[in-house]
């Protein structure tokens, strides 16, 4: 998973990275999109589609971990007390593209088939076993936001910045905005989010 290439932050920064540095920033800015996935708590990009397991919260409201739901296939009361897993009919909830899943109507008729009885029947919401929920579901946006990819273009930015004294790893430097060569090791030991691609990507943080 990468939310910027070499190409994106050449084209956000406006110089042209040298050919020998290309493959360097390419790994510098996957390790950043690692890093604003892991901030934001889910992967933002690309949609894909899979199988959730999730603790069951209790009550009328699930909160999926996604920002951006297109699609819910799927969701199953999956206690490992089951047999098998026992879909919720789609009728008796709502869900919105912020991952917000609302049962509507929690005491059907198709409850009072489940078994075993002490558990199913006439429960009054989402479980509250852990590992219980089971979603089959389609999220993420189909191509990182911008604010996403400025923010991995800008954490390298300030990872590979030179200093006023150039330290000892550099092999290249020229003048007129042209990128000087870094040394790649202490650009690696610098990356980092900071509290600027926070607020940048903060709308698609859980």
């Amino acid at each position: 998973m990468t939310y910027a290439e070499y190409t994106d932050y050449e084209a956000w920064s406006g110089r042209e990275i040298p050919s020998g540095d290309r493959a360097r920033y390419d790994l510098l800015l996957s390790i950043a999109s690692e890093l604003i996935a892991d901030e934001a708590g889910w992967h933002i990009a690309p949609s894909v589609t899979e199988t959730l397991r999730l603790d069951g919260p209790g009550g009328t409201v699930l909160n999926l971990p996604s920002k951006h739901v297109t699609n819910i296939e799927e969701i199953a009361w999956a206690d490992r007390r089951l047999a098998e897993p026992i879909v919720y009919p789609t009728a008796n909830y709502v869900w919105n593209k912020a991952g917000i899943v609302e049962l509507t109507d929690s005491h059907a008729p198709w409850w009072l088939s489940w078994t075993p009885d002490d558990v199913l029947p006439g429960y009054p919401g989402w479980p509250t076993l852990v590992d219980s929920i089971s979603v089959t579901l389609t999220h993420g946006y189909a191509e990182p936001p911008a604010p996403v990819v400025f923010a991995a273009c800008d954490m390298v930015s300030i990872a590979t910045a030179l200093p006023a004294e150039i330290p000892r790893g550099v092999t290249q430097i020229t003048t007129g905005g042209v990128n000087a060569s870094f040394d790649f090791r202490q650009a690696l030991g610098r990356l980092q989010m900071h509290d600027e691609q926070r607020e940048s990507i903060r709308r698609y943080m859980l």
